[in-house]
């Protein structure tokens, strides 16, 4: 630029030459953090993410940390193959072993949660990145919200929208598939696990920040990450992004200061509670115990919710004094015909694992009140056999008396919500920590949510739980509203009006 042959003129054009092509060009200045930038210890995340070879690998990281630019940029070589090997300058050795050996042309999806995040992140990012001279043609839904995308060398990007549902992510085999923050539909993440292809492979990869807690992703990525070769695991920190100004994350703290849980999902990008949680309340340091012996005094109850396609649920509750429920055991499988459940329950009964003496002996049963009314599922009863008896009439007929739970919902979630959390801070309601579907369960229980940020922005969040994950959580709100409550076994017992303000019903 200093060259003495340059005149004003010529040095004007060509700093005009130079910011037209980094315009035009921007994929070809991106870089990933060097570990001279990054502040936490995640120093090489951000290039190893484009390093990786992995068919299924995940960017968790904080809220404006980079992780979209890098998942547009990801999709960017991807489509462009080795047609973009003069933007690979600076990339990691891997990641251009890996650019180099992609074939064109290629199509690929971009899946955003809704059409807003695809307009204002990934969708903005590729058009950023992507180099104007291999645009071909776009197209566009409305609003502005782009359909697709062709480019010269064949290649194609689609934009797709999780709120379309699973049944528009059927079709043809795709070469990758970019999630630019967790699907809000685990069938619509399914669906795009099926669109691999016996000519070339499919690579999987999503950038997101845990914004609402332990969601699908938490068990079928994050969990998994260090057990099977395909899955990888990428995390960084907001703090880590060079670009973003001191100012900017000091406001992101302050925004976040007084929720120490939404300052580690949104800024470190750490799966941590729940946004939506039935009963976000639950710790598993105060509500996980270890397994002890439980005396034979103590009353058990036992609970069924009965399912086929979906799981049947047994839960077994001992009450200790003071009325505190102690979860104990529990029975959780699908495919379960009547008589099988009962042969499972008889089982556990016998086996007794917990308790005095080597026997569960429940004091009653409880059971969902849809038994009464529900048929037994065809499984193998003869066509030419009378009308079938209800599941109710049915158990009891293989030796498993029942009586029918109050099945108040909102109530009964209240009730549960008081036992977790009492006004005294001492829960009374507790689980052996071996009982991990029930762990499972009350993590993954949520609340229903609006389906798009618009309705949620105008609207009261929903009250109604998902009917998902909710099998042994409904056992444990029929054992709760049925108010069950401590006595010695073997002794008499007052069985009069419950004490004021209880919601006993049964005086036990």
């Amino acid at each position: 630029m200093n060259d003495p042959g340059l005149d004003k003129i010529q040095f004007q054009e060509f700093l005009t030459s130079l910011e037209t092509n980094k315009q035009n060009n921007k994929l070809q200045f991106y870089l990933p953090f060097d570990e001279d930038d990054v502040v936490t210890e995640n120093a090489d995340a951000q290039a190893e993410f484009h390093a990786s070879h992995a068919k299924n690998r995940w960017a968790i990281a904080g809220n404006r940390s980079g992780k979209t630019v890098s998942g547009a940029a990801e999709a960017c070589f991807y489509t462009l193959g080795k047609d973009g090997e003069r933007f690979w300058d600076g990339m990691p050795d891997a990641a251009i072993e890996k650019y180099s050996s992609i074939k064109t042309p290629n199509d690929g999806w971009v899946v955003a949660s809704d059409h807003n995040v695809q307009k204002e992140a990934s969708q903005k990012w590729i058009m950023k990145l992507l180099p104007k001279h291999f645009i071909d043609n776009v197209r566009y839904k409305r609003h502005k919200i782009l359909d697709s995308i062709d480019l010269t060398n064949g290649s194609n990007i689609t934009f797709k929208s999780t709120d379309a549902g699973a049944k528009s992510f059927e079709g043809a085999a795709k070469r990758y598939i970019w999630f630019d923050e967790e699907p809000k539909s685990e069938s619509v993440y399914d669906e795009c696990l099926m669109r691999e292809s016996g000519r070339f492979p499919l690579d999987l990869w999503g950038t997101m920040t845990p914004a609402q807690g332990i969601g699908f992703t938490h068990k079928r990525v994050y969990e998994k990450r260090h057990e099977d070769e395909d899955i990888e695991v990428f995390e960084w920190a907001t703090m880590d992004n060079p670009y973003l100004p001191e100012d900017v994350i000091n406001g992101l703290k302050r925004q976040f200061e007084d929720d120490e849980d939404k300052l580690k999902r949104r800024l470190h990008g750490i799966y941590i509670g729940q946004s939506g949680m039935v009963y976000p309340m639950f710790d598993e340091e105060k509500h996980l115990i270890e397994p002890y012996e439980v005396p034979a005094t103590w009353p058990l109850i036992e609970v069924i919710d009965l399912g086929f396609a979906n799981p049947s649920a047994v839960l077994y509750i001992a009450v200790a004094p003071g009325d505190k429920k102690i979860i104990i055991d529990e029975i959780y499988e699908t495919k379960l015909s009547i008589p099988d459940l009962a042969q499972k329950i008889k089982q556990k009964r016998d086996e007794g694992k917990w308790c005095e003496g080597g026997k569960y002996k429940p004091v009653f049963t409880l059971i969902d009140p849809s038994a009464q009314q529900r048929q037994q599922p065809l499984d193998d009863r003869n066509i030419d056999e009378e009308p079938v008896q209800t599941p109710r009439k049915k158990l009891k007929q293989y030796g498993i008396p029942t009586k029918l739970a109050d099945n108040a919902l909102l109530p009964g979630i209240n009730n549960v919500r008081s036992e977790l959390k009492p006004d005294d801070g001492e829960p009374r309601l507790k689980a052996f920590n071996t009982c991990n579907d029930w762990i499972y369960e009350i993590n993954h229980y949520r609340l229903r949510e609006h389906r798009s940020d618009r309705t949620r922005e105008r609207k009261n969040p929903k009250e109604k739980p998902r009917q998902k994950d909710d099998h042994l959580m409904d056992c444990t709100r029929y054992v709760i509203n049925e108010g069950v409550r401590h006595y010695e076994r073997g002794k008499k017992r007052y069985r009069g009006k419950p004490k004021s303000g209880s919601y006993s019903k049964t005086g036990y």
